[in-house]
């Protein structure tokens, strides 16, 4: 992630298996309280998602974003839904 700094001493790695597609949610959020609830929620949440970061543009302003695997089948079907596919194949 941008702007983190810290020292690798130890690390230990599982290797997970994983999908070929992801389904991305992008929440806007427009408070510093409401970011860090948010946040928190997510991590809270169950089940947890795959893939949980988010971006702080401004004391006020951040992005939560949340991924999940899902299967072609998964993918198919929100695509259908959708005018723009939005769910992105791994290359």
């Amino acid at each position: 992630s941008h702007g983190t700094l810290g020292f690798l001493t130890c690390l230990e790695l599982q290797v997970v298996p994983c999908l070929e597609f992801v389904k991305m949610k992008y929440t806007p959020i427009y408070s510093q309280k409401d970011y860090v609830n948010a946040y928190m929620d997510a991590l809270e949440s169950q089940p947890q998602p795959f893939f949980l970061e988010m971006i702080i543009y401004s004391k006020q302003l951040a992005v939560l974003m949340e991924g999940n695997l899902v299967t072609e089948e998964e993918y198919e079907s929100e695509k259908q839904k959708l005018k723009t596919n939005r769910v992105w194949p791994k290359n």
